[in-house]
């Protein structure tokens, strides 16, 4: 199949995404095809073919029709090729939805992988009743006495609430496999254009940070049937394929304290909490980082949507009437209004670089504060880590292996670099912002 002019069909497409019409102006010419600068691309054609029915498709008068802009993640296609040297180019919205059906299969195959090596391969009826992968969980009780200058004895004991490891690392594997699949049933349909791909454009990808998909938890390496001690430790490693998204780094974070060794309930509670207050802080960077709106003054000459609405978009009485995107500037970067203050027209604008780089420290301020509560927590498991080790070396002549330290710290490091890909792209133009999704979903691999 090519993308060449020539060969466009005027049949079915076989689900090529979003079959319909290529945008044109009030003067009926095409709108031009953007490159990855954001620029007019000189004889290329919309890659989405204009002719043809299939059921990705919705008909023009579709009470969920939209006006899909010339510049959404739909209809931007860069310079890299399928093959990377050869092969179509495909659109930024097609490039996520590969890479989304990529992860599924990754995560899928994982959960096979992880209940044939915790349950299918081994023989389990020899433990009874006893779970092997239950990982016993404490608490330290205090009683308070009058007897010593302390005022409390304190004590340890079981909470009685046992968090499998196994289980856990197969339901984040199932989990991360569940939210690829929503990713690839939205972004397949024109039906859901508005609540996936409109989103992206709009610099909000507000799933990332609800997706309960992450990192694999601590799993068995070799499993061992008693209770972990410093000398067992080792026994317990991490598989690091890791995602930064909200109750799912939570457990990340707190099931990685748990492989080593942290195992008092109100520690590992407010390394969750600490963990989900970081992903929460970064869904409020890009709630309140917007790109500028502006009102489409375009006058359409056909009818779009139940409601059939032509000429310019009616905001107030049409529900699918929507704005203008800015592919260049995010809200607060330039004056809005002149010295007299009356508004100045977008055309007119003065860039100015001091306030650009003001305005990206105070949107990426909840981002900033993120930082702290990701880094107490991390200060908690490496500093419980490095005692352990610690202790290994003064007290026994036993050692952790090597490997342990890789995976531990290379986990840190791996989850750490997530926070780069929100760095990078909230400096740079809102146009380019669907670039997040396709770093998460190659980071997730």
């Amino acid at each position: 199949m090519s993308f060449h002019p020539a060969a466009a069909p005027q049949s079915a497409t076989g689900g090529v995404l979003f079959n319909r019409k290529d945008p044109r102006n009030p003067e009926g010419e095409i709108q031009p095809i953007l490159n990855r600068r954001l620029e007019p691309r000189d004889g290329v054609r919309n890659p989405v073919f204009n002719g043809g029915k299939d059921f990705t498709s919705l008909d023009d008068r579709h009470k969920w029709k939209y006006r899909i802009p010339a510049d959404s993640v739909v209809n931007k296609v860069g310079d890299c090729k399928l093959g990377l040297c050869f092969g179509w180019r495909l659109t930024a919205a097609q490039w996520i939805w590969v890479l989304n059906l990529i992860c599924f299969a990754a995560h899928t195959a994982m959960v096979f992988l992880t209940a044939y090596f915790a349950w299918w391969s081994k023989d389990l009826e020899k433990y009874g009743d006893t779970d092997p992968y239950d990982i016993k969980i404490y608490r330290i009780t205090a009683e308070w006495t009058n007897q010593t200058n302390q005022a409390y004895t304190f004590k340890v004991e079981e909470n009685g609430m046992p968090i499998n490891i196994a289980w856990a690392t197969l339901s984040f594997f199932l989990i991360s496999a569940v939210f690829h699949l929503f990713a690839l049933v939205v972004g397949l349909f024109e039906h859901t254009w508005f609540w996936y791909f409109r989103q992206i454009d709009d610099a909000f990808c507000w799933w990332r940070w609800f997706e309960c998909a992450l990192p694999p938890p601590p799993t068995l390496y070799t499993h061992t049937h008693t209770n972990a001690t410093l000398a067992r430790a080792p026994y317990l490693v991490l598989f690091v394929p890791v995602s930064p998204d909200s109750a799912s780094a939570s457990l990340m974070g707190m099931l990685l304290a748990i492989s080593v060794g942290i195992r008092e309930q109100n520690t590992l509670a407010l390394i969750f909490v600490s963990f989900w207050v970081t992903m929460m802080l970064g869904l409020m960077t890009e709630l309140y980082s917007r790109p500028v709106i502006i009102a489409d003054q375009t006058s359409y000459k056909s009818p779009v949507g139940r409601l059939g609405f032509i000429e310019k978009p009616d905001y107030v009485r049409n529900p699918n009437a929507l704005h203008i995107l800015s592919q260049a500037h995010w809200e607060g970067e330039r004056p809005t209004r002149d010295a007299d203050g009356k508004p100045v027209p977008s055309s007119n604008f003065d860039f100015l670089h001091a306030q650009r780089v003001s305005n990206y420290v105070r949107r990426m301020l909840p981002h900033i504060l993120g930082i702290f509560p990701f880094t107490a927590a991390m200060v908690v498991i490496i500093y419980h880590l490095e005692y352990a080790k610690w202790r290994l070396r003064t007290e026994t002549d036993l050692r952790m292996p090597w490997f342990v330290d890789a995976i531990i710290y290379g986990s840190l490091v791996l989850f750490s670099s997530f926070t780069f890909v929100q760095w990078i792209y909230q400096y740079l133009p809102p146009g380019y912002y669907f670039g997040t999704e396709i770093c998460y979903c190659v980071l997730s691999l």
